[in-house]
C-alpha cells in the first residue's frame, strides 16, 4: 500500500456496502431495500442523500418516478421512505432520498456517521511518523480519528493485522494477536475509563458495559469503509461484531 491521499473530498462522500464482509459482520453492516409488493433489492452505496441500488426484479422504474421503500439498515428496524429515481441502468439504479421522517433520519444518521468517518480515513506518509512510531500503517481523519495498524506477512502477498489502536472521540481499542485486549478512554462526562489495562485475555462479551459496546460498534462501522484492508481486516471485524452482540 504506497498510496497516500490528498484533501479532496467528494461533495457527499459514500459508505461502499461489501458483500464479503464476515456473516457476524454483515447483520450490522448490510443495507437492503423493501418494495411495496415484497420484493427485495441489494443496496451497493450509500450517503447521506442517496444510494444506488438494484431496480426492482418486478416492476421497471422510470427515471424522475417517486417510489416508496422501506430500507433495512443493519439490525435496525426498516425505515420508510420515499426516493426519487435518478439514473437507471440495466443492473443498478441511483436514487435520491425525498421524504424521510424525522425518527427515520435519526436512524440513517447512526447507521452513516462512523462508516462514513471510515470513508474519509486518508493513510498518512511514513514521513511524517514520530521517531517512536512503528506501525504499519497509520489513517488519520476527522475530529482526532486515527487508526493504527501493525501487519506481519503471511503466504503470499497477504498481510495479517497483529495488532490494531482505534482512537475516536476520546474512546480507544486495542485489537492484539487475535483478541479485544483493551478498551477504555473517555475523557469526557459520562465516558468510560480503561478499566481493562494491559491484560491479554480476551474480553468477555458479558464484561462490555453498555457504552463500551456501542464503541466496539463504532469500531465496526468505521473499520468496515477502510476498503484498502478489507481482507485484512476481515478476521478482526469478526471478533468484533461477536463483541458487539
Amino acid at each position: 500500500m504506497d498510496q497516500y491521499s490528498g484533501t479532496s473530498r467528494r461533495r457527499f462522500e459514500r459508505i461502499q456496502l461489501n458483500e464479503s464482509v464476515p456473516e457476524s459482520s454483515a447483520m450490522f453492516l448490510g443495507v437492503e431495500a423493501l418494495w411495496e409488493d415484497t420484493s427485495r433489492s441489494s443496496v451497493f452505496d450509500m450517503s447521506y442523500t442517496g444510494m444506488a441500488l438494484a431496480p426492482p426484479s418486478t416492476f421497471t422504474a422510470q427515471k424522475g418516478e417517486k417510489l416508496k421503500l422501506r430500507l433495512k439498515l443493519g439490525d435496525h428496524p426498516p425505515v420508510d421512505l420515499e426516493v426519487e429515481v435518478m439514473w437507471v441502468k440495466k443492473d443498478v439504479m441511483g436514487v435520491s432520498f425525498h421524504a424521510i421522517s424525522s425518527e427515520g433520519r435519526l436512524l440513517f444518521n447512526h447507521f452513516l456517521d462512523d462508516k462514513l468517518l471510515g470513508a474519509e480515513l486518508h493513510l498518512v506518509s511514513p514521513k511524517l511518523y514520530g521517531s517512536d512510531m512503528d506501525c504499519t500503517y497509520w489513517f488519520q481523519g476527522i475530529g482526532d480519528t486515527n487508526v493504527y495498524v501493525w501487519t506481519e506477512k503471511a503466504t503470499g502477498a497477504s498481510e495479517v493485522i497483529k495488532e490494531l489502536r482505534v482512537e475516536l472521540d476520546d474512546y480507544y481499542l486495542v485489537y492484539r494477536n487475535g483478541v479485544v485486549a483493551e478498551v477504555g478512554g473517555g475523557v469526557s462526562e459520562g465516558g468510560f475509563h480503561a478499566k481493562y489495562g494491559e491484560i491479554t485475555a480476551e474480553v468477555d462479551v458479558k464484561e462490555l458495559a453498555a457504552r463500551e459496546k456501542e464503541f466496539v460498534g463504532r469500531v465496526v462501522s468505521l473499520l468496515s469503509q477502510m476498503g484498502s484492508l478489507t481482507e485484512s481486516l476481515n478476521p478482526v471485524l469478526d471478533k468484533l461484531s461477536q463483541l458487539e452482540m
